[in-house]
């Protein structure tokens, strides 16, 4: 609560009353321990992760920082049934932390936290738990230009608490209740620090920053603490070793029960087997460390330990340890990378899906992505541009004529600014087919920015954000960056075929939380048919969304072409070496692929055929693994039922082959059931494989319903919401005994209702 002082003569506490959220739900449920297990939601978890420690080295502070390469490698990580990813928060101590030559720690540069801030966000988004190293034995390496100034801040007691106070405390307050961030390794492999060429520091010096650390994070946040030792005998106290991180050998340094790690996080390189077990094929006890806590392997090769990764995986589980995180998910070394790391997950979450998602689905809710154009005002070379953007997708913008460019522009400077910082463009044709022989669909386009002042149209200032060329499909999804202007505009040069006109609607999507709920509906006449934006017979997938969650409006995309099979997805020609599926791919710039074929593969078997339902398997998955490369999530239904003889005799066994393709690709979320519905309801056929507009009407009903059980049915995320500014009083007085009359009045950006109360009025 803020409270206004007025005049001495009276003294008002004034506060505004408003809707207001601390915190977003979080889609990551946060990970405990309980006894010597990891745990969520009192259900186990197994850490199948992998290191990512940077994408170039030194990423947070760096102007080379690039979160799209963050967001598109962690995009694979859950499909892929990894579920963390162990980060480098800084590699040396040249970037980032603010620490001057006496190694005394001010802070860290605004870059540094909006870099991580993006890193977090992107974590959060996509379901990926973030184990933060924070330093390194690097830091104190005389290859890098500061490790003096890091010998001289762990050799010092008032340094060591400048960074716990100034960076360290900052660090868990700004990122501990994002449950992402579910443990802080303090540093990786002190050991190597302690020796002459590390710089011979004395493990007691690490011991105290460890005790002192431990205790601020325990003290500041539910974060869990570890440090990744790289040599089994400074994690143990078995036989002659010596366990430096113990919980005794902290408190030894400062008298806290805070001042202990949570779990052990000990590395292994094949190296170490002349001297040490293989840790993955015996207990942690057996490799000598302390059962009480959880064990996890925080780094080993990608390449394996001789086994294979997959069987490193498999048998470490099996022998007790809470996670493995292999060297690296992005190949920074010869140690191995993703086609390895993806290769060993993916086999383990197979056998242990419930281990790896416990009491969570493999892929959290989406961010919403509402329509920001709905209504605003536009304007067009020609025609009426309220038609581009009213609430009806029957209706649509049409530009007559043969003069070029012809373009639609809305000022979008209404809209708050970060809810049009980086936004979704989808214009919609919906003419048929969806690629190839489009009319009246934009050919060559650019989409475009401009600064200027809403209101008034500008003719100069435009900037071109998106080129376009020789588009041949009749809707497009882009993702522009619109940070610092108000206006957008679509610019079209040329038409896809010989018309010279144009026929289109255009939504903007607020996609400043990522392009997540979009979709793209592929398949045959059937998909065509249904999933388009004009609503035929009723509602369309979006819309029907939008009224059950008001919170979604998602954006969609009809890919349908009549009479294909999975042949002609997935076929290739000298002509044409990328595949369809591929290529349409990578149109796409967004999550929800549906793949909807089956009927005209059906009618092409002979009966029985088994040559032909293996073929179709194999397309089938061929297509799911383009779509799991590609980043993104596939969604599969049913094959519907129809009317004629060989599609009922003939689909029951592609629908069976698609039930196995699901339980080997458990990251395949499963669509309705259009053989149930369509063989309990012929009447909705208009023909004996086709809908009608009724049929197709409850064709989408099914669609959203299904989704809205299985993609949205947790909560979603609640946008950031900003404190009211309550408007300045002024002083005012009154004789004593006479009443004074004060207007109170508020703004709020976020334009939420706001209701007023006021205390301590005499």
């Amino acid at each position: 609560m803020h409270y206004k002082t007025l005049a001495s003569v009276l003294l008002l506490a004034l506060s505004p009353a408003f809707a207001f959220c601390a915190d977003n739900p979080p889609l990551l449920p946060r990970i405990t321990i309980e006894g010597n297990q990891l745990v969520v939601a009192g259900k186990p978890v197994y850490m199948s992760g992998a290191n990512t420690p940077w994408n170039l080295w030194n990423d947070f502070g760096k102007s080379t920082f690039n979160p799209d390469w963050w967001d598109n490698h962690y995009s694979q990580f859950n499909a892929n049934g990894l579920n963390s990813s162990r980060v480098w928060i800084t590699c040396s101590g040249e970037v980032g932390i603010n620490i001057d030559s006496n190694g005394y720690v001010s802070g860290a540069t605004d870059k540094h936290w909006s870099d991580l801030d993006q890193l977090f966000q992107i974590a959060q988004a996509r379901g990926v738990y973030i184990m933060a190293t924070l330093l390194s034995f690097d830091h104190f390496d005389t290859h890098y230009t500061t490790w003096q100034r890091w010998r001289n801040w762990i050799n010092s007691d008032a340094n060591v608490d400048s960074y716990i106070a100034n960076y360290l405390i900052p660090f868990v307050q700004r990122y501990g209740n994002n449950t992402a961030l579910w443990s802080i390794d303090l540093i990786n492999e002190p050991d190597w620090a302690t020796t002459d060429e590390g710089g011979a520091i004395e493990w007691s010096r690490f011991q105290r920053f460890f005790a002192k650390a431990s205790k601020a994070i325990h003290e500041n946040s539910p974060t869990l603490v570890t440090v990744g030792i790289a040599v089994i005998k400074y994690n143990s106290d078995v036989g002659w070793m010596k366990n430096v991180v113990s919980d005794s050998a902290l408190r030894a340094q400062i008298d806290a029960p805070e001042a202990t790690l949570d779990f052990w996080s000990t590395h292994w390189y094949p190296w170490m087997e002349p001297y040490w077990s293989i840790p993955m094929y015996v207990t942690p006890s057996g490799f000598d460390l302390d059962a009480t806590k959880p064990s996890v392997l925080g780094e080993c090769p990608a390449s394996g330990s001789g086994d294979t990764l997959a069987g490193d995986f498999e048998s470490a589980y099996q022998n007790g340890w809470s996670g493995i995180m292999p060297w690296t998910s992005n190949g920074v070394d010869n140690n191995g990378g993703w086609t390895e790391v993806s290769a060993a997950s993916n086999a383990f979450v197979t056998n242990h899906r419930e281990a790896v998602f416990p009491n969570t689905d493999t892929h959290p809710a989406p961010h919403p992505m509402p329509v920001i154009s709905r209504g605003v005002p536009s304007f067009s070379s020609m025609g009426t541009a309220s038609q581009a953007n009213n609430s009806s997708y029957g209706d649509y913008l049409g530009m007559w004529s043969e003069q070029w460019p012809k373009w639609l522009a809305y000022d979008l400077s209404g809209v708050p600014e970060e809810q049009r910082s980086v936004v979704l463009l989808a214009w919609y044709n919906d003419s048929y087919p969806y690629f190839e022989s489009v009319i009246r669909a934009p050919g060559d386009y650019t989409i475009e920015g401009n600064a200027a002042a809403g209101g008034t149209l500008p003719n100069e200032g435009w900037v071109v954000l998106h080129t376009e060329e020789s588009n041949i499909f009749h809707s497009r999804q882009h993702v522009v960056d619109m940070t610092g202007y108000n206006w957008i505009r679509l610019h079209v040069t040329s038409s896809e075929g010989t018309s010279q006109n144009l026929i289109f609607n255009m939504d903007i999507h607020d996609a400043h939380l990522g392009a997540e709920d979009s979709w793209i509906f592929f398949g045959d006449s059937i998909t065509a048919g249904g999933m388009g934006q004009a609503e035929r017979g009723g509602q369309n997938f979006a819309q029907i969304v939008n009224a059950a969650n008001p919170a979604y409006f998602p954006s969609q995309e009809n890919a349908g072409r009549g009479a294909w099979t999975t042949d002609n997805m997935v076929s290739t020609t000298e002509e044409r070496p990328v595949s369809y599926i591929n290529q349409w791919l990578a149109n796409f710039p967004g999550r929800y692929v549906t793949l909807n074929f089956g009927t005209n593969d059906s009618s092409g078997l002979g009966l029985p055929d088994q040559t032909r339902v293996q073929l179709f398997y194999n397309n089938y998955e061929t297509m799911v693994q383009a779509v799991l490369a590609a980043g993104k999530i596939p969604v599969i239904p049913t094959i519907p039922w129809a009317n004629d003889s060989r599609s009922t005799q003939n689909i029951p066994a592609l629908n069976a082959q698609l039930e196995i393709l699901k339980s080997q690709y458990p990251e395949i979320i499963d669509g309705p059931d259009f053989w149930t519905f369509f063989l309990e309801h012929p009447e909705l056929l208009a023909d004996a494989l086709h809908p009608s507009d009724a049929g197709y009407l409850e064709y989408r009903r099914l669609w959203a319903e299904k989704m809205l059980e299985v993609v949205y049915s947790g909560s979603a995320p609640n946008p950031e919401n900003h404190a009211p500014v309550l408007d300045t009083i002024g002083d005012q007085s009154a004789q004593a005994g006479q009443p004074i009359q004060i207007t109170i009045q508020a703004t709020d950006e976020d334009e939420n209702p706001l209701t007023y109360s006021a205390s301590g009025a005499p």
